[in-house]
């Protein structure tokens, strides 16, 4: 008697990295996060994070076609850096 095999899929390559999400200019931060997992061909899961706190909020769904001109980051240290380099000095 064979005995099934669960098949493991592969995850999505941008899966554990993190990202800013982009306003229409191409240039405005809107969204901070971490992607989670593809929840579906083309689908992927993200968790948000706060900007003052860094927290976790909210997880939401993004089509992989509207991230097309999102910066990508390997770690969270990259995103922030990224993030303080874009800011306004005062």
């Amino acid at each position: 008697m064979k005995k099934k095999t669960a098949t493991k899929k592969a995850k999505h390559p941008l899966v554990g990295k993190f990202f800013h999400s982009l306003e229409a200019d191409r240039r405005t931060i809107k969204w901070q996060g971490q992607i989670l997992d593809e929840v579906a061909p083309g689908i992927l899961l993200v968790q948000l994070y706060e900007y003052l706190m860094g927290q976790p909020s909210n997880q939401v769904m993004v089509p992989i076609s509207d991230m097309a001109y999102w910066p990508i980051y390997e770690t969270d240290d990259e995103m922030r850096e990224a993030f303080e380099r874009q800011r306004p000095k005062k």
